[in-house]
């Protein structure tokens, strides 16, 4: 299970000015093991958040044709639960948290 829990994190280690001392990746990419000892990648391309991880579980090719075009359903959700968050109060997006110049997946 993946999670975006890391706004906080981040703002608490620039408090203690350590933030420099962690670097990010460009693009995600999250090794898997599957119970019988087989090895894949999730390699997200270069889109904005939340778009990255869709992009990426669609093109990973572990999962079956089936679940990947299952996986096209989230678009509609997130792009409403996008439109609420900035609707909550602000019109602007949450900031994103700092990341290197990519090498074009933010």
């Amino acid at each position: 299970m993946l999670f975006g829990c890391y706004h906080q994190t981040f703002a608490f280690l620039r408090r203690l000015g350590r933030r420099t001392a962690f670097r990010l990746q460009a693009a995600l990419t999250v090794p898997f093991v599957d119970e019988e000892g087989r090895r894949s990648e999730l390699r997200c391309p270069p889109l904005p958040a939340p778009w990255h991880l869709l992009g990426g579980v669609l093109d990973w090719e572990v999962l079956p044709i089936g679940a990947r075009v299952s996986a096209l359903r989230l678009a509609r959700p997130i792009r409403i639960a996008q439109r609420q968050a900035r609707g909550a109060g602000s019109t602007r997006p949450p900031p994103r948290p700092e990341r290197p110049s990519p090498r074009g997946c933010g």
